[in-house]
């Protein structure tokens, strides 16, 4: 989605899904979750997440490798923040951007031993020469370098993946009137689309891990200040809602006090959007 969804690749503070996507679906109405399963309880306990948050980010220390049960090339510390890709078969691949000297840029490899650095802080160690998949800079003028590698999908705080924290969320929150919903959207960082009115539409974007130039992953919809949906390119339990196939592989979750025609309004305009670019 060149036209409106390009975001630089190296930015790690991109929103962080699955580029892997059917292909047009019929809208068409599934189910309806009437509860949510409890994430398994984390062993070790999870340090606080920031006021903001723009990816995930690590449960512990965890080592990186070059690919799914592969050879170790990181050891990365508790919270990082992760460029993370979408879970498949119990791995993620997963982009880690470091600060890096002239030297390290110049050639394109950050060699076995060498400390990661993020804001000057040693977050890991490279346990392999690893080469650079891409260099940039920081907004205060830092240079640095992105790497891939695979990492458990359990390493993961729960509470950084938008779609757990959003069904949490819901659960402790009774009103869905947008005043309320405002502590989630500024903390995970949602920006208005400014399209498909009368409907307001916050957004997050994929990780650049699957696309270079990544479309929505979660967007919440209201009317009248109301939420009355959630479109995801992820499936998401979301209690008192019923899922709906939209295009190219996005899911809709429509609230049961949503009227059905406006459902069925909102779905045709995000289909035409979402078909209308590339």
């Amino acid at each position: 989605m060149h036209k409106l969804f390009y975001l630089f690749p190296v930015l790690i503070a991109t929103s962080c899904v699955e580029n892997v996507r059917e292909q047009k679906h019929h809208t068409d109405s599934v189910t309806v979750e009437k509860s949510v399963t409890t994430p398994a309880p984390v062993k070790q306990a999870e340090s606080a997440l920031p006021e903001k948050v723009i990816a995930e980010r690590l449960n512990g220390t965890v080592t990186l490798l070059d690919t799914v049960n592969g050879k170790p090339i990181a050891r990365l510390h508790d919270n990082i923040l992760l460029n993370a890709g979408v879970a498949k078969g119990g791995w993620i691949m997963a982009g880690v951007e470091t600060e890096i000297s002239a030297a390290q840029e110049k050639a394109m490899l950050f060699k076995k031993g060498q400390s990661l650095l993020i804001k000057g802080q040693i977050v890991g160690e490279a346990l392999a020469d690893i080469p650079l998949q891409a260099t940039g800079q920081t907004k205060g003028g830092a240079r640095t370098g992105l790497f891939y590698g695979f990492i458990p999908a359990g390493k993961i705080k729960a509470g950084s993946v938008i779609e757990t924290a959003l069904s949490q969320y819901l659960l402790q929150h009774s009103s869905r009137m947008l005043p309320e919903m405002q502590s989630f959207i500024k903390q995970f960082q949602l920006q208005p689309t400014g399209f498909n009115e009368p409907f307001l539409e916050y957004a997050n974007y994929e990780s650049s891990v699957d696309d270079p130039s990544p479309a929505y992953r979660t967007v919440l919809v209201f009317y009248k200040n109301k939420l009355i949906a959630i479109a995801d390119s992820r499936h998401v339990k979301i209690p008192g809602t019923a899922e709906h196939k939209l295009d190219r592989g996005f899911h809709g979750y429509f609230f049961e006090d949503a009227d059905s025609k406006l459902q069925q309004e909102y779905i045709k305009m995000f289909n035409n959007f979402i078909n209308s670019v590339d």
